[in-house]
């Protein structure tokens, strides 16, 4: 059984004004909301339910995508302090919320990315997996190190990003996530509360990915992409070259 929870409780700041009356995950590219895309993905590859944290304008936003007809199950989980919080938080009322599954995706809110990419990580012959893509100039935030192998070694949110920290060699994650359901009962879940209760509720999920790709090498492996279309929506800027990608 297939299952995903998407995190998309966060009040999206940088793409204001756009998100003072609309959900980040609402913003339209090439006329199709960002969180729409993603539920059609699903849908289109049989996932039988879906999670989706909700915060920041949460009935407007749960209305909307109750009325988009994607042909999925989906439950909400509600962030009722999204603006104390981060993805780490949001991600442990997600995983409170999914009930039984045999492989569980974790997807950030923001992503616009076309079907190729999900059935990448579909396929993906590891239990573990996350889309990567190559360092370019045009990527910043989050990067791993992949070991020979492909498994990640590394994983730094920008803000672990000491000064001097090479990029060129590193690979940009997409924040789309595959695991097995083991992995989330036995490592996933511990750790997420361990960071909470060490660091509060307000770190990114990146933190806690960090910890156990330190802990555990080789069990999450770096799916590569090679052409396949995405593009992470933070700001006007980044919404306008989406536009033109997808266009």
């Amino acid at each position: 059984m297939r299952k995903a929870v998407i995190l998309a409780a966060g009040m999206g700041t940088r793409l204001r004004p756009l998100t003072d009356s609309e959900h980040k995950c609402m913003t339209k590219v090439c006329g199709v909301p960002i969180i729409k895309q993603t539920l059609m993905n699903l849908a289109k590859n049989r996932f039988e339910e879906v999670v989706i944290v909700v915060g920041y304008l949460r009935d407007k936003l749960m209305e909307e995508i109750k009325e988009m007809d994607c042909c999925l199950k989906i439950l909400f989980a509600e962030n009722g302090i999204y603006d104390q919080t981060n993805t780490t938080y949001s991600l442990k009322l997600g995983l409170e919320t999914v009930g039984e599954f045999e492989e569980l995706f974790v997807i950030e809110g923001d992503v616009f990315f076309e079907d190729a990419v999900m059935k990448r990580l579909i396929d993906s012959e590891a239990e573990n997996a996350t889309i990567l893509e190559q360092y370019n100039e045009k990527l910043e935030g989050t990067f791993v190190e992949l070991d020979q192998s492909g498994n990640i070694i590394d994983w730094r949110h920008k803000s672990d990003q000491e000064e001097g920290y090479e990029l060129a060699d590193k690979y940009k994650t997409v924040n789309l996530h595959k695991f097995s359901k083991n992995f989330v009962a036995e490592i996933l879940i511990p750790t997420v509360s361990s960071c909470l209760a060490a660091n509060g509720k307000n770190k990114p999920f990146e933190k806690v990915m960090r910890h156990i790709v330190n802990e555990h090498p080789n069990l999450i492996y770096g799916e590569v992409l090679h052409h396949e279309k995405w593009y992470e929506i933070d700001d006007i800027h980044d919404l306008e070259t989406a536009e033109k990608l997808f266009g």
